[in-house]
């Protein structure tokens, strides 16, 4: 007869989970290898678009780091862009030239590859390490499926969104994993280096690092001074590999000594800008069809015309941007609300519009209902059980998005916040027991029928009144 201690069963079970573990690795693997298939296949069969507008610069930006036949990396002299982002399309012509193939197949490659360890790896990985939640094969898939269906147009073009949002999104991770291990010396550099990337790629993260700073600093507080100071030098370097460059391109060509990027469009400040362009325009778009007089799609504010007839447009500084929010405070408020709208509005799956009137009302209506979902969980929420560390990056995550809402809205700049939403979705709901829809009986299905249709009318409601002001 053959028996079984517990030491034995607790071995046996032990093995089981590795087993387990191990399946579950190889599935995401099969997960992974399908996804870069099936993207690869859809990237190169159109392969035939030209890089326009933003992509096009983007990509002739990465031949300015050779001059004379030499490489460097002060060749660089963009006043509005920074030189990281172009230096990594440098490195993939670069490589294509070496391996004689064409730089816009590798290119390609490199998209699809990037989409599949986003939506498989990476944002698992960040949802699992701040807020817990279980990594599964469903959410890794489901979240692939969103992102192809939502957004599989901007792997196609070489643009910065997706790459700093996932660089904030290791970032995030690995400062999360240095402040659990303060003591580990190659995590703070690691975690730099990607936040200082953020930072040089879109200078609007920079408020993403301004937050997460001094906040890790908080939770360190209570460490060893040593260990504070050896955590602070080891992150400052990681960001000093990223920056120093940018303080030399700076130096050499502005006489600025400065790290940042800076961000200066027609001699005066793209932000500064951008704020007055978003005082008139509810939400923008990029044409490349022949249906639409310009490449500038844009979505006129009612909000303009009052402006006009003031003379508080003439001069473009913050103190006069301010001065308008004094005089017209529920004029500008109305004005955002609408701008934070849009910005969450999916007309369509790519960032380069080839008809502008084509029907988007299945990509609308699949977009509300994930807002819906969002909503209803929110507010089944246990704010209880909320830490403050959850808090502070989920306030990094969106604040570029806040601070993009007075702006020119485009949806790719709200992308941490659609991207976050699914992450939610994928993983922060219980989808099998479906606990974030209260029904228990018919009458709770017809309320949440009701409640649904209520929405959708809601937000096609609101989305009509930006599309009526479509300037033609």
């Amino acid at each position: 007869m053959v028996t079984f201690d517990k030491s034995t069963f607790e071995k046996f079970v032990l093995q089981l989970k590795r087993y387990a573990s191990s399946e579950s690795q190889l599935l995401s693997l099969i997960l992974a290898t399908s996804i870069f298939s099936c993207m690869l296949l859809y990237t190169l069969q159109r392969s035939y678009n030209p890089f326009v507008h933003d992509s096009h610069w983007y990509w002739s930006l990465a031949d300015s780091f050779i001059a004379n036949e030499r490489f460097s990396l002060t060749n660089f002299h963009s006043e509005l862009r920074g030189y990281f982002f172009p230096f990594l399309l440098f490195l993939i012509k670069s490589l294509a030239s070496t391996l004689r193939i064409d730089d816009k197949t590798l290119f390609y490659v490199f998209s699809s590859l990037f989409f599949t360890v986003l939506s498989v790896y990476i944002l698992p990985w960040f949802t699992n390490t701040l807020f817990g939640w279980k990594k599964h094969l469903i959410g890794k898939a489901l979240i692939g499926l969103l992102l192809f269906f939502f957004w599989r147009g901007h792997f196609l073009y070489p643009l910065s969104d997706f790459p700093v949002f996932a660089s904030l999104l290791i970032g995030v991770t690995l400062l999360t994993r240095s402040l659990q291990n303060p003591s580990n010396s190659i995590l703070p550099v690691l975690a730099g280096f990607f936040l200082g990337a953020i930072t040089n790629i879109r200078p609007i993260y920079q408020v993403s690092l301004f937050i997460l700073f001094p906040s890790s600093l908080v939770f360190l507080w209570k460490s060893e001074k040593a260990q504070i100071v050896r955590w602070l030098m080891l992150f400052v370097l990681g960001i000093s590999i990223v920056l120093f460059p940018q303080y030399h391109i700076n130096k050499v060509h502005f006489q600025k000594g400065s790290p940042w990027v800076q961000a200066i469009y027609a001699d005066e400040n793209l932000y500064i800008k951008q704020l007055y362009w978003g005082l008139g325009t509810q939400k923008v778009g990029s044409n490349i069809g022949t249906n639409y007089p310009s490449g500038l799609v844009t979505y006129d504010d009612p909000f303009k015309l009052k402006l006009q007839k003031t003379n508080l447009l003439r001069e473009k500084s913050l103190t006069r941007y301010f001065r308008i929010a004094q005089r017209f405070p529920v004029d500008m408020a109305i004005s955002y609300f609408r701008h934070t709208f849009n910005g969450l509005d999916i007309f369509f799956p790519t960032p380069y519009i080839k008809n502008i009137y084509a029907n988007h009302a299945f990509l609308s209506i699949s977009n509300y209902l994930i807002w819906l979902l969002i909503l209803i969980h929110l507010l089944k929420m246990d704010l209880s059980q909320v830490r403050s560390l959850n808090v502070i990056v989920i306030i990094s995550l969106l604040s570029p998005v806040i601070f993009s809402i007075p702006t020119l809205v485009e949806v790719r700049f709200f992308l941490p916040a659609h991207l976050f939403a699914y992450g939610t979705i994928a993983f922060g709901i219980n989808l099998k027991k479906l606990s974030i829809l209260p029904i228990r009986n018919k009458w709770d299905l017809v309320r949440f029928l009701v409640i649904g249709s209520f929405w959708l009318l809601l937000c096609f409601t609101l989305s009509a009144t930006t599309v009526e002001n479509l300037n033609y």
